[in-house]
């Protein structure tokens, strides 16, 4: 293979690899909206959220997923069993829902396990 077609593939994968990419954070933006669209939605239904308090919600909603997320990728790097994060997520869900109400990650995450790295 000549330089000048190496460079060119080369040029290419990369251009492939970054549209895959955008294609990808599309997805997952748009996955992230359906679920804090759904929060807002069954908050309101079931516990009566408003436009009072609808606003302070999402910006909590939008904090709490960056805190997991980062929580996440700084633990996956290191331990890609998340086994920190796991269990401090656990931890805080427990407290919340209680005892009773509460299912572990693996249960929560049961349909996922082997579909992603994360």
């Amino acid at each position: 293979m000549a330089r000048g077609q190496s460079a060119y593939l080369m040029k290419r994968d990369a251009a492939m690899m970054a549209r895959a990419y955008s294609r990808y954070q599309q997805q997952l933006d748009v996955c992230l909206q359906i679920g804090a669209d759904a929060a807002v939605i069954a908050a309101n239904r079931k516990l009566g959220l408003g436009k009072g308090r609808a606003r302070q919600f999402m910006d909590e909603y939008k904090k709490a997923v960056n805190d997991i997320a980062a929580m996440i990728d700084a633990d996956g790097a290191e331990d890609k069993e998340l086994v920190y994060s796991r269990a401090k997520i656990d931890e805080q869900l427990r407290q919340i829902v209680g005892d009773e109400n509460f299912s572990p990650w693996e249960e929560r995450y049961n349909e996922m396990e082997g579909k992603s790295d994360v």
